[in-house]
């Protein structure tokens, strides 16, 4: 199975033509990297996969199955904004046990796990919460339900340097050994590289290009070495 499917899927707002016959297929346990510039269109894809915005026409499945707006697949699904939101009257502990409710595969000692290891208390307000805090929340609530696939908008934006190392070196990659398929949305390979094992070029409405990152790294890695004349 496909975790992802898209076939020559078009959306626009008004006369701009965000994605434009775009056409890509995710091959199950991989950790793929989702790279393009800002205005590109990434996180509007991303809410395409989750159904939060319905396609003008193509196909779209995600995990075996059609995506629509009564939000099957979101319960199927570990996302992670770029700016994560919350109810402001509750607490970090109050939006996962809010966030229990939601998924019938939430798993209350995968969350305390992920909570201790990103030093995040529960007690915490969620109101003048810093990015980070937001950010790491927004993890917890991802990953705490054991999804499949994980859909990551720019994940690391607002955390510091621990923990973004902590995010990308420890969870992301954990999750690709545990087989896991990882759709990472993002505008810096650098901070990627590593952890990919493939990379899809998003580019005027479309997947201009795939291509392995195991061989990118390499072609890097020539260049870097090659001698000045």
């Amino acid at each position: 199975m496909n975790p992802i499917v898209l076939e020559s899927v078009t959306l626009g707002f008004g006369s701009r033509r965000v994605l434009d016959g775009l056409t890509a297929r995710a091959v199950e346990g991989r950790v793929i990297g989702l790279l393009g510039r800002n205005g590109e269109g990434k996180t509007t894809l991303l809410k395409v996969l989750l159904g939060l915005l319905a396609p003008d026409s193509g196909r779209v499945e995600v995990l075996g199955a059609g995506v629509d707006a009564r939000g099957a697949a979101r319960r199927r699904v570990g996302f992670v904004p770029e700016r994560p939101a919350f109810h402001p009257f509750l607490t970090v502990g109050g939006a996962l046990a809010l966030r229990a409710r939601l998924f019938p595969s939430w798993n209350a000692a995968r969350a305390a796990e992920l909570c201790r290891r990103f030093s995040l208390d529960p007690a915490t307000p969620v109101a003048g919460a810093s990015k980070g805090t937001l950010g790491k929340l927004a993890w917890v609530c991802a990953a705490a339900h054991d999804p499949a696939l994980y859909l990551l908008d720019e994940p690391t934006s607002g955390l510091d340097a621990l923990v973004r190392e902590e995010v990308l070196s420890g969870l992301v990659a954990e999750l690709g050994r545990e087989g896991r398929t990882v759709l990472i949305a993002s505008h810096r390979l650098d901070e990627l590289a590593g952890l990919l094992d493939e990379v899809w070029v998003l580019a005027g409405g479309r997947v201009a290009a795939v291509d392995d990152a195991a061989r990118l790294r390499a072609e890097a890695r020539r260049v870097v070495a090659r001698p000045r004349p």
